[in-house]
């Protein structure tokens, strides 16, 4: 199981091979399925996604 950034969505949750986790392969997804996944991945760390925004924001600032 890896984490993926997804710009100013948010950021999932993907299960991918060892291979494909370590050269930084994406997977292709819909924006609608990729919003779910950001949704699903927030509640498991008990935010909200707009709190994951924010602090993806400001990572970015730094």
């Amino acid at each position: 199981m890896t984490t993926a950034a997804l710009g100013c969505v948010g950021v999932l949750c993907l299960t991918l091979c060892a291979g494909c986790a370590a050269a930084g392969v994406g997977v292709p997804t819909t924006p609608s399925t990729a919003a779910r996944l950001v949704e699903q991945h927030a509640a498991h760390l008990g935010l909200r996604v707009a709190q994951m925004v924010a602090a993806l924001e400001f990572r970015q600032r730094r």
